[in-house]
């Protein structure tokens, strides 16, 4: 076998960093749009779970856009109704969760329907309230700005990225994509790292599991890129912090002496055996990971110029 030469893809490397960061923003508000399109039809949870991981995307993208100074008043009301939309959605979908695990730790009767009926009524006041237009329409016209603009570093306000950036360097309009976005992955690489050092309590785990999102949702919008161990990290620790907020919910409503003793210990053993496989590699997350052009033939792949994405 021969040498394997590894290169950046030609498009972070040939793509300014300003008309790279709105294709990513402009290919997420339309998939919030068509995401919302069905949540408008139905509230089923399938939807309503697709439709906050979609909102999720586009909000993690948008903390680097903050922090580069991304000012266009159809963007910042568009930030304002999704964010209301998802903690509404999340209430739901929380509720969800928690009759799932009912039925799967055989809770007794009376907690799993109290649960559905909260879902339920939850669900009825969301979709009597709902109204997928106004945020349809700011994302539309969003994109159709992106979409005329032949000046990308134009929507990025310099003062409001040093008002932003906090320890990032203020952003260089001839940087190109992958060298402006560095920083950014660094940061959350260390971030990730040093959060998992520490993290043992329920808390912890919790903004262990939050970092480590983010992390994979950089990878996949900025440089598509999936990780199947994050995502499998990211998946254990969900399903932690699911118990550790049903025992929560249970304990403030002093209902975990109804589950006794053995429910109580298998609960503990599931939450355990979770821990467990994290344990086996949470140590070695993947930190350096970045997208390749890869050649096994002894020569780098040929790398063409790209104006525009």
């Amino acid at each position: 076998m021969g040498l394997i030469f590894m290169q950046i893809p030609a498009h972070l490397l040939h793509t300014d960093w300003a008309g790279y960061e709105l294709s990513v923003l402009n290919s997420l508000s339309q998939d919030i749009r068509k995401a919302i399109a069905k949540l408008d039809e139905k509230l089923s949870t399938n939807r309503v779970h697709v439709a906050r991981v979609t909102i999720r995307r586009w909000q993690s993208i948008c903390k680097i856009l903050d922090a580069d100074g991304l000012y266009v008043e159809h963007y910042e009301l568009a930030k304002q109704n999704l964010r209301k939309l998802r903690k509404d959605l999340g209430k739901i979908r929380d509720l969800e969760v928690l009759i799932d695990m009912s039925q799967n730790f055989d809770l007794p009767k009376g907690m799993p329907e109290s649960w559905a009926q909260r879902c339920e009524k939850r669900r009825k006041k969301l979709a009597a309230g709902f109204d997928p237009d106004p945020i349809k329409k700011h994302l539309k016209k969003l994109e159709r700005e992106i979409e005329k603009t032949r000046r990308p570093s134009s929507f990025f306000v310099p003062a409001r990225a040093l008002r932003t950036s906090g320890m990032y360097p203020v952003p260089d309009r001839n940087d190109s994509a992958f060298g402006h976005l560095e920083p950014y992955l660094r940061k959350l690489e260390d971030q990730t790292h040093e959060i998992e050092r520490k993290a043992f309590s329920p808390t912890q785990l919790h903004e262990l599991r939050i970092s480590i999102k983010s992390w994979r949702y950089f990878l996949t919008e900025f440089y598509g890129l999936t990780n199947l161990q994050l995502v499998r990290a990211q998946q254990i620790l969900g399903k932690v912090h699911d118990i550790d907020h049903m025992l929560e919910l249970l304990n403030e409503d002093n209902r975990i002496v109804d589950l006794g003793e053995e429910r109580v210990d298998r609960i503990s053993d599931s939450r355990e055996k979770l821990l467990q496989e994290f344990g086996k590699f949470r140590k070695h997350l993947p930190y350096g990971l970045r997208p390749e052009v890869v050649s096994r033939a002894g020569v780098p792949e040929p790398v063409e110029k790209v104006d525009d994405l």
